[in-house]
């Protein structure tokens, strides 16, 4: 198959940014969404920057909207950039509006994708997302990076239509598929465990002073996820400028005050996740723990692996999430918690 048409279903940060490059590589591109997300992309398009740069350094591309999706036939691709939590309704709904068959591709966090997706399109493939992007307003996004996308199924299933949909993603951003899809998959879960823990601290929201106590907790954290994961048998997997799993426990091994520059140095390139967009700017309640940490307290247990670190996190955001008026804690406040949860 090649691509009439590339179609972004939910324009948020992620979706944006694919939009906007594709459309400055000159590609068949549209997104499709809420109709006050597609009335604003029709009149002003999309406007997005690198980094620091900030919004003043945009630069405007319009890609098409497709308001109904009943257009689409077996040679075009849905692109879901919705979160996990989203994508059942997205998916079903795009499935009875199709006329056609189209290729489907989900990009969520998180791997309920891969039994959501299965269940309306019979062909279907998954992305993990390897850059970091936030969503100032619909139709500004920032960056860091363009790409990496890694696409493949759990199966190696649709090995052609996946190298042929990267070979078009390509030309906006780098793009690859991969015959170990569940390694690069598990891999980026760990990365993402780093999500709950900048949320709990409002990391991107506020100055953190104390660095000592979030070093420690983000790498007790990420060290642990890959325990676990490699205990359930998958394999590191290079994704962009992830850090890998060498690297991981490499740091988390070295003490504290030697690795501590690199670590500020790190934190000051961090991003607002989405996870924390969603708590502090759009107050919602549902995110993605239960995607992530929830996922990886529960292979824990599935391998029996310990994982206090992970565990305890899990239960301190499930309760503070949960609630309206939530606050970010301090580093020493949440290591704290931490350790009254489980003996660490």
């Amino acid at each position: 198959m090649i691509p009439q048409r590339i179609v972004i279903v939910g324009p948020g940060a992620v979706g944006s940014c694919i939009a906007a490059w594709l459309a400055e590589a000159d590609l068949d591109v549209y997104v499709h969404g809420r109709p006050q997300a597609m009335t604003l992309i029709e009149e002003r398009g999309i406007r997005h920057y690198k980094g620091r740069r900030g919004p003043s350094s945009a630069r405007r591309l319009k890609p098409g909207v497709l308001r109904s999706l009943e257009v689409l036939g077996e040679d075009d691709i849905l692109v879901f950039c919705t979160k996990n939590r989203d994508l059942e309704e997205a998916a079903a709904s795009a499935a009875r509006a199709c006329s056609g068959r189209p290729f489907a591709l989900s990009l969520a966090n998180g791997l309920e994708n891969q039994t959501v997706l299965p269940r309306h399109f019979a062909r279907h493939a998954f992305g993990i997302v390897g850059f970091n992007c936030w969503l100032d307003e619909i139709g500004l996004v920032g960056w860091q990076s363009r790409g990496p996308l890694v696409l493949g199924t759990p199966d190696n299933s649709f090995v052609k239509e996946c190298g042929e949909i990267a070979a078009q993603l390509a030309r906006g951003l780098p793009a690859e598929t991969t015959l170990r899809f569940q390694d690069a998959a598990h891999a980026k879960l760990v990365v993402n465990l780093a999500n709950t823990v900048t949320t709990l601290v409002g990391q991107g929201y506020r100055t953190i002073d104390d660095i000592a106590s979030l070093q420690r907790i983000l790498y007790r954290t990420l060290a642990e996820g890959v325990r676990v994961v490699e205990a359930a048998g998958h394999r590191g997997y290079k994704i962009g400028d992830m850090p890998t799993f060498g690297l991981i426990r490499a740091l988390d091994a070295m003490p504290a005050v030697l690795t501590r520059g690199i670590f500020k140095r790190n934190l000051d390139h961090m991003v607002k996740s989405s996870m924390s967009q969603d708590i502090f700017q759009k107050g919602r309640r549902d995110t993605e723990l239960e995607s992530l940490t929830g996922y990886l307290v529960r292979l824990a247990g599935e391998v029996s692996i310990a994982a206090p670190w992970n565990e305890g996190l899990y239960r301190i955001a499930k309760q503070g999430f949960s609630d309206p008026g939530f606050k970010p804690l301090e580093p020493a406040t949440l290591l704290s918690m931490l350790g009254r949860s489980r003996s660490l």
